[in-house]
């Protein structure tokens, strides 16, 4: 008997591992496909046909998944016309301050817009105000102060989905982000901004006022999502989340002027669903993972650890 509980929990140990090597391998081309073959994989090894399907169907049908599939849909075309009208180039522009905080500013404010080769966007930006700087410290400056903001930032996809998956609050969340930033920042200045010289990033003079309408457009959807939240009783947290992103990509089509065909172009560019399907994927493996065996296996691991 056993050596029979042993077999089994070592098939569903390999069952989970099999899923994983699945997701690795597919999301080379499309996480979202990837996240769900790795659910199907999971579910056929581990779980009756019917409790997959169930599953997949609970998936489909949550409110909650829509919405927020939906939600990180909009997210990316936000970004995109902003880019397509030249909104980040204004913003970023015309808040010239100490080079410096210039150089750490600008990856972080465009990190704040999900694009694809958003780090591609703000390299020019680095590259023109280091100009004396080593190659290699502008790149590790782009890249590191890029992501920093997408620990606190309400609309950073990454959080937004983490704060779905624990179950907690999105604004419960953030301050519990807040010092790996004030760390990060401290170190991505220590490390590599401590010894840039000042002075200014531009020779021409900054204007704030340029700066506003496309920082209203950042700060929009943030700002609407407390917001409701807080005037509204709602009982899909999401519809939230979707309402503060719509607000936010309808200020930016009126404040940037795209039109309907480069809409078009930008929704084409960014394929908005493809994030949407990451979202249906990685829920449908979350629920396929909680109605396996192996949640209640790592549970025996840690207490018979304790």
């Amino acid at each position: 008997m056993r050596n029979y509980s042993v077999d089994i929990a070592v098939f569903t140990w390999i069952s989970f591992i099999a899923s994983i090597a699945v997701i690795l391998v597919f999301s080379k081309f499309n996480i979202g496909l990837a996240l769900f073959l790795g659910g199907v994989v999971l579910g056929l090894l581990l779980l009756p046909i019917s409790t997959l399907l169930e599953q997949l169907l609970d998936t489909i049908l949550d409110p909650s998944v829509i919405l927020l599939a939906l939600a990180v849909g909009v997210i990316p075309v936000i970004g995109g016309i902003m880019e397509e009208t030249g909104l980040v180039d204004r913003l970023v522009q015309n808040l010239r301050v100490d080079r410096r905080l210039f150089l750490g500013a600008s990856p972080a404010l465009i990190g704040m817009l999900p694009m694809p080769g958003g780090a591609l966007m703000s390299a020019p930006l680095v590259e023109k105000a280091g100009e004396d700087v080593l190659g290699n410290v502008k790149s590790a400056i782009n890249v590191w102060f890029r992501h920093i903001p997408q620990l606190v930032y309400p609309f950073a996809a990454s959080l937004i989905v983490s704060a779905k998956i624990a179950n907690i609050g999105l604004y419960s969340a953030i301050p519990f982000m807040a010092p790996p930033v004030l760390v990060c920042s401290a170190l991505g200045y220590w490390l590599l901004l401590r010894k840039v010289g000042r002075g200014a990033a531009y020779a021409e003079k900054a204007s704030f006022r340029k700066a506003v309408l496309p920082l209203m457009v950042i700060l929009a959807a943030p700002l609407a999502d407390f917001m409701i939240l807080r005037a509204l009783k709602l009982e899909v947290r999401e519809t939230a989340t979707l309402a503060a992103a719509l607000i936010s990509l309808s200020l930016a089509w009126v404040v940037g002027r795209p039109g309907l065909r480069r809409t078009g172009m930008v929704v084409l560019r960014m394929r908005p669903w493809g994030f949407s399907a990451i979202i249906f994927g990685m829920f449908f493996f979350i629920r396929v993972f909680q109605s396996s065996p192996i949640p209640a296996m790592i549970t025996s691991i840690e207490m018979d650890a304790s």
